[in-house]
């Protein structure tokens, strides 16, 4: 991976345009991971680990792929999701054949509603500093670090 700058998204979240509109995915937000395979494995896995080494977020052929899409429509620990199953993009399947592949890791973590009528929003946590990518194939483990810096926008930055 290479070095990003995290950039938080407003909360502004606008109203999805027409399935008959003419529109185009955008790119996934977050830190994109490649790795290539040479040959397809039967256990890949790859995790981002902080600074002190704990492991923040794990993608893994053994596990089933994480809930995702567009609009924050996922539904996570019960909670129903935010959107029409029309606008959410179902998950991508943890690829483990040869070949080049991808994975995003997000680095924004938290944020939200408490109430229904939009009071209570809390603000999402901007993950920053050193992050460790860290490949294991097949008990092969090859590791990169990178960076992530904050958002300029975010006035988090010291002058």
């Amino acid at each position: 991976p290479s070095d990003t700058v995290n950039v938080l998204q407003t909360s502004d979240n606008g109203t999805p345009l027409q399935k008959d509109e003419p529109q185009a995915p955008n790119p996934e937000h977050g830190v994109a991971i490649d790795y290539y395979l040479r040959a397809g494995s039967s256990s890949v896995t790859v995790d981002v680990l902080d600074a002190s080494g704990a492991v923040l977020r794990s993608f893994s052929s053994n596990a089933p792929a994480a809930a995702g899409g567009r609009g924050g429509g996922a539904a996570a620990a019960g909670r129903l999701p935010n959107t029409s199953a029309l606008w959410r993009v179902p998950p991508a399947a943890f690829a483990t054949s040869a070949g080049m592949h991808r994975v995003v890791w997000n680095p924004v973590s938290g944020g939200g509603r408490r109430g229904g009528d939009g009071a209570g929003v809390s603000a999402p946590t901007e993950l920053t500093g050193q992050f460790t990518a860290r490949l294991t194939v097949d008990g092969q483990v090859q590791t990169r670090t990178f960076h992530v810096m904050p958002d300029p926008r975010s006035g988090t930055l010291t002058p």
